[in-house]
Parts: C-alpha cells; sequence; structure tokens
C-alpha cells in the first residue's frame, strides 16, 4: 500500500499528464476549427481603439465587458483565432478547483486523478475551453467560488477571499454568475460544517460582490427580454418554438457532446459511436456505484458524501434556473449558459467512479470513460466548424481572383449579410478576420445601379439571413444570382451579377 504523499505524488502526474492531454485536444480544437459570429463578435469589441468604445461597444451587445476588455490588450481581427489561447488558458486552471473538492470528497486522490481526466477530455469542455467568448472565465469563477464555500480545508480568510474574487471576476464576466451565488446558497441550505464559511458569511460576502453589479444585471434582465423579439425580427429568424422544444430535448446530450449531429463525415459517425459507447459506460458506472453504495449501508457505513451532495444540488438548482430564465428572456435555451454549472457533470461521474470497490471494475469502467470521451473530443476537433466563415472567405478570395483575371475591368466587390443584432455589429467580418486585404465593403456600400461600378460582380457570404430581407436590397437590385455555394447550414457564398450587362 502507498504511503499518502507517495499516493498524493502519483496522483499529482496522472493529474499533470491529463491536463497535458486537455491541453492538447483544446490547441487541436483552436487550430482546427473557424471563427464563428460570436467569436467574430469578440474581435469586433476587442477592436476598438479605446477602453471607453470597448465598454460602449459591449454595452450596444448587452454583454458584460470584463473579458472583452481583456481581450482588447491582447489582440484585435489581425490577431484573430490566435487569441483563443485566452480561454485555453482560463480553461486549463479551472482544474485547480475541481481537483481540489475532489481531493476532500470521500473519494479522495482517487477522485482528483479522475476528476482531471474526465474534465480535461469531455467534449463540452473542449469546446468551450477552445472558443474565444467569455465562458471559460464564466466556469473558472463558478468552480472556484463553489470550492471556497464547500470547502473545510485551509484557511477560512483565504476562502473568503477566493469566494469574493470569484463572484467579482464571474459578475464582471457574464451575468449568469448570480444564479452560480444563488445556486451555491441553496446547496449550503442543506449541507453545513463547522469549518466550512458560515452561511451568513457567504451571503455577506456574496451580497458585497454582486452588489456593484446588480442594478445592471437587473436592467439587463428587463432589456433582454423586451428586445429579444426585435433582434429576431431584424435577423429575419421567426418561428423558434420548434427550435426551443429541440434545444430542451437534446440538452442532457449536448452537456456531453455539443455538436454531435453536425460534424459531418467520419467525424460524425466517430462522434455517435462514442456517444453511444459512453452512455453504455455510465449506465454500468451508476450500476456498479449502486451495488456500493449499498455495500456500505450494509457494513454500517455511512453513504452520504457532503460535498458530492453540495455539488448535485449546485448544479440542479443553477441548470433548472439557467432553463427558466432562457426560455422567459430569449425563448430558447444557449448551451453555453450552462458552463457555470458543467463542471459538476466530470465531478459526479469521478465521484462514482471512486466509490466502486472493486479496482478491477474501477480501472476498466476509468479506462473505458477515458477512451469514449477522447474519442467524441477528437471527433468534435476534426469535425466541420460550427460555422466555416475561414473557408467562406477562402471560397470568396477564389472566386474572385478567377472574376478578377477574367474581366481585369470589372473586379468583384466583396461583402457578407449576416444575421445579427440589427445596427450593432459590421457585416463585413469575416473578412475582418481572414481576408482583410480584399477591402469588403458593407451592403449598404455595394455600388447601385446609378454608380459607375455598377458592372462589377459582387461576392457576398451570407449567414441565414433570407434573401427577402431589405438588407439584401443594395445588392440584389438590378442583379441576378449566377453561382451559390452552400458551405453550411448557415453559411453560404453567391456571386451576383447585373442582370442586363
Amino acid at each position: 500500500m502507498q504511503a499518502p504523499h507517495e499516493s498524493q505524488r502519483s496522483g499529482a502526474t496522472w493529474i499533470a499528464l491529463a491536463l497535458l492531454v486537455g491541453l492538447a485536444l483544446r490547441v487541436f480544437e483552436a487550430w482546427e476549427s473557424s471563427l464563428w459570429l460570436d467569436e467574430l463578435h469578440t474581435l469586433f469589441h476587442a477592436s476598438r481603439p479605446s477602453v471607453d468604445d470597448v465598454l460602449q461597444s459591449v454595452r450596444n451587445d448587452f454583454h458584460v465587458p470584463g473579458f472583452y476588455v481583456f481581450c482588447h490588450f491582447f489582440g484585435d481581427f489581425s490577431t484573430g483565432a490566435w487569441l483563443r489561447w485566452i480561454p485555453i488558458v482560463f480553461t486549463l486552471l479551472v482544474a485547480w478547483p475541481l481537483v481540489a473538492l475532489a481531493r476532500e470528497s470521500r473519494g479522495g486522490e482517487r477522485c482528483a486523478i479522475a476528476v482531471a481526466w474526465f474534465y480535461a477530455l469531455m467534449p463540452y469542455q473542449v469546446h468551450y475551453g477552445a472558443e474565444l467568448r467569455p465562458y471559460a472565465w464564466l466556469e473558472l469563477a463558478t468552480a472556484a467560488a463553489a470550492w471556497a464555500a464547500f470547502s473545510e480545508r485551509g484557511s477560512k480568510k483565504l476562502r473568503g477571499a477566493v469566494f469574493f474574487a470569484s463572484v467579482v471576476l464571474g459578475m464582471f464576466t457574464h451575468v449568469i454568475m448570480a444564479l452560480a451565488v444563488l445556486a451555491i446558497g441553496a446547496a449550503r441550505l442543506f449541507v453545513r460544517g463547522r469549518e466550512r464559511l458560515g452561511l451568513p458569511v457567504l451571503i455577506g460576502i456574496g451580497a458585497a460582490a454582486v452588489a456593484p453589479v446588480l442594478p445592471w444585471f437587473l436592467w439587463f434582465h428587463s432589456f433582454a427580454t423586451q428586445k429579444r423579439e426585435e433582434f429576431v425580427a431584424a435577423a429575419g429568424e421567426h418561428g423558434v418554438r420548434p427550435q426551443l422544444l429541440r434545444e430542451v430535448r437534446d440538452l442532457p446530450i449536448r452537456l456531453v457532446e455539443p455538436y454531435m449531429g453536425s460534424l459531418k463525415g467520419p467525424w460524425a459517425t466517430l462522434a455517435v459511436v462514442g456517444f453511444g459507447a459512453f452512455v453504455l459506460v455510465v449506465l454500468a458506472l451508476v450500476w456498479s456505484a449502486w451495488r456500493a453504495r449499498r455495500e456500505r449501508l450494509a457494513s454500517g457505513e455511512s453513504s452520504t458524501d457532503p460535498l458530492f451532495v453540495a455539488v448535485v444540488i449546485f448544479a440542479l438548482v443553477q441548470f433548472a434556473a439557467i432553463t427558466v430564465l432562457s426560455i422567459k428572456s430569449w425563448d430558447r435555451v444557449p448551451l453555453q449558459y450552462y458552463i457555470g454549472m458543467s463542471w459538476a457533470l466530470p465531478f459526479v461521474l469521478a465521484a462514482w467512479l471512486a466509490s466502486v470497490r472493486a479496482e478491477r471494475v474501477r480501472r476498466a469502467l476509468g479506462v473505458a470513460l477515458v477512451t469514449t470521451m477522447l474519442a467524441m473530443s477528437v471527433a468534435l476537433a476534426g469535425g466541420e466548424s460550427r460555422e466555416p466563415y475561414r473557408e467562406a472567405v477562402a471560397k470568396a478570395r477564389e472566386w474572385g481572383t478567377s472574376l478578377a483575371a477574367a474581366f481585369p475591368e470589372h473586379p468583384p466587390v466583396y461583402t457578407s449579410v449576416l444575421a445579427q443584432p440589427s445596427g450593432v455589429f459590421d457585416h463585413k467580418l469575416p473578412y475582418l478576420a481572414y481576408g482583410a486585404d480584399l477591402g469588403a465593403v458593407e451592403p449598404e456600400d455595394v455600388p447601385s445601379a446609378t454608380h459607375g461600378d455598377f458592372q462589377r460582380p459582387v461576392i457576398v457570404i451570407r449567414r441565414a439571413l433570407a434573401l427577402e430581407h431589405p438588407k439584401w436590397a443594395p445588392i440584389t437590385t438590378g442583379r441576378k444570382l449566377v453561382r451559390e455555394e452552400r458551405l453550411h447550414d448557415r453559411v453560404w457564398v453567391y456571386v451576383f451579377a447585373p442582370s442586363n450587362p
């Protein structure tokens, strides 16, 4: 039997290896996938000339400014996807509170090793850990706040400081942090302990951290609910109720593998097979953990792990609150909003695995879970991008080069028409990220029939917005569609030419 310090040293090696594999997967995801629209919006905010301009830009988009101001100091559209190093670094930091909670749980070092591997490999974590959005920050804030509230180890002053700093970080990252604080408080109503920070202390610290942002949060919730229909109308995306029903139905699957159905080709097959195997392994794990619990009860041992109970209550309360508020405010359930409780899933799986007494069974289940998660994450990173604007700009460049060679007197005009909040963002964002040299213009700046450049063909990247929408009028008036290619369910590339050349 290993001495405790030897076991922890061996555990640290396995944890470090898990994080290296997780880092490789996130880098693979960041390298392979194109920036999608929300990430282009991040670059749009970050590229404003000053911090004041960033703050105003973010306010127009109804977001909290912390992450975007941070990105502003490190890059802009010229940096592009390389800025994904920011979420990648911060998502790996989430392992610190997760491992600390696991070591303090009944599973000890065994649980800590398992949670590091499951967190590193779970496809949902890989995807949002490499996305240029504030969600890695939000997850770090919620996990660290939960550790500070649920832990019984170390200095109470340190835990109080971590809780305060985590809530402040979270509130200046995303308004969903307020729901995480609520969920932590709900969990502490059921899980007490003399060495934990007292619930009144947590309430006081949380109130002090949330108070400066609370008025803005209440305004945001009211304004977002009011304006949602206006945004839907501006984007031409009506009839979202069936989408809402599908999103609610698919939530349990997508919190593990977020885009299994859209990866295309062999990657989609690998994801489906991996997920099917994952479900079977989880069922076997639940059965094994249930048997282990019965054995503990039969031998007179306590079957309750307070940390496990706290994490489960926290996750369930936050899940329910996010779902209800998302439906009420947006008429949909954005998958990324669940990032603040998503780390609970690797924790629960690791706790169940650590509870299995038979070493051979425990190892087999652990290897099977790691294998299936790795397969799903590789499929996610290798499969089709969420919205392939890199490929769309490359296609536009290819067609434009051919047209310029064939008709040098009428070089093409490049533009985009994107379904997005009206009046907030430019439409030429894909070109700013992947083809700034092409000199793309906004749709309203495309030459009209009275302009001398009207004979120039127009190459357009489209995101979802129907061709009947008024934003298309400067492009389609007096022109006909002569070429098109669908690159994705929501992304097309078109060429328009004068109807009467």
